[in-house]
């Protein structure tokens, strides 16, 4: 399914709602870093992400290094961020609240 990219005046609006998402116009992409209380947090963060991530099939670029998790969304296939990488960034958050 074809997915069309947001332009940056979306995208800039739909962070308002997504505290410490940041946009990165050279990728495009957004990005945030999540921080937890140490690394099992971090891993099960991950982990409980990976069921829904895997439902809408669409897979975040991501890395952990000991209690952070960094987190870079965007859509391969059209070069930018689309409504899927704003639906993901929200479940983070959501789960981000609850890890």
């Amino acid at each position: 399914m074809k997915h069309q990219h947001l332009s940056e005046s979306e995208i800039i609006t739909c962070l308002r709602c997504l505290p410490q998402w940041k946009y990165i116009p050279s990728i495009p992409a957004i990005e945030k870093e999540f921080v937890f209380d140490n690394f099992l947090h971090a891993i099960e963060f991950m982990y409980k992400s990976a069921p829904f991530i895997d439902k809408i099939n669409h897979h975040p670029e991501w890395k952990n290094v000991y209690n952070r998790v960094h987190v870079i969304l965007y859509t391969h296939e059209v070069k930018g961020v689309t409504v899927l990488d704003i639906q993901l960034a929200h479940y983070l958050e959501n789960l981000y609240q609850y890890v």
